[in-house]
């Protein structure tokens, strides 16, 4: 929905392709942008939202009201640096708080700010040097017809909205509870050596193999994002699941980061077989 660290904006039509037959119940336990989700024809009668950053739990649960949301920030101008200033003194006030969720002037803040800087690392809403880049040419004039409105006036993605259940646990707490033989599950975790880069959490080696130990026994079929690395064969070997690979160039805010600037490799890994001749 927002530019976002990982996000699977560009990835997920093809990753869609990998989706077993009739998902019924969809869960994203890292949610982050959810991106997977919103672009994807999948369509359930119930989904999940999950992320360890109460920012982004706000966030979504403010998209939810879509309406209240949208009539809070549709008359805001674009690339306005006052109303820039603004937004980042509501965020960066809250700094060492605990906000309450829902909370509405928060989370226009914060897709106001996110969409006006460089690159999409939620923790760089913090800096005090944050500044607004330039006005790109396209842009709108006002955030009613920024790309992020027109997403949450959009009855599909409304629907999908409507039925997501939100919450903010850890991911072992998360997948326990809603494990289930008819779930779907997409993990999207902080990748390998770069679990630094987000906000909250201290994601490390351990949580990446308790997770693969974790995926091993439960119910669910699931689908797994990563890069590859050295242990992640160890911990799923090919000869007992399924794996696809595709190459994507970073995101220019990435590169900016200090990311390398050579192409990518998507790793998915699932649990369960791919049937060619099914259709969503």
């Amino acid at each position: 929905m927002i530019p976002y660290i990982g996000g699977k904006y560009r990835q997920s039509k093809w990753m869609e392709s990998f989706l077993p037959y009739k998902v019924e119940k969809y869960a994203e336990v890292f949610g982050g942008a959810m991106w997977f989700y919103i672009k994807s024809n999948v369509k359930p009668q119930i989904s999940y939202y999950n992320d360890i950053d109460p920012l982004m739990v706000n966030l979504f649960s403010c998209f939810k009201m879509y309406e209240d949301f949208i009539n809070g920030i549709k008359d805001y101008p674009t690339y306005n640096n006052d109303v820039f200033q603004k937004m980042k003194k509501i965020i960066q006030s809250n700094a060492k708080k605990e906000i309450e969720i829902p909370n509405m002037e928060f989370a226009i803040a914060h897709v106001y700010v996110i969409t006006h800087i460089f690159s999409g690392f939620t923790k760089d809403i913090w800096r005090p040097n944050l500044n607004m880049v330039k006005k790109r040419p396209s842009s709108a004039d006002y955030m009613n017809d920024h790309a992020v409105i027109k997403k949450l006036k959009d009855k599909n993605i409304r629907r999908k909205l409507d039925i997501l259940q939100i919450s903010c646990e850890s991911f072992e707490n998360f997948i326990y509870r809603v494990d289930r033989k008819d779930l779907f599950l997409y993990l999207d975790p902080p990748y390998w050596k770069t679990e630094t880069h987000y906000r909250i959490g201290d994601f490390n080696k351990k949580d990446h193999e308790k997770l693969s130990l974790m995926l091993k026994n439960i119910k669910c079929k699931w689908m797994l994002s990563y890069y590859d690395f050295p242990e992640l064969n160890k911990w799923f070997p090919k000869d007992k699941y399924i794996w696809k690979r595709k190459s994507y160039m970073k995101a220019s805010g990435n590169v900016k980061k200090g990311f390398n600037k050579n192409p990518d490799e998507e790793v998915l890994i699932m649990n369960y077989e791919i049937d060619k001749n099914l259709h969503l």
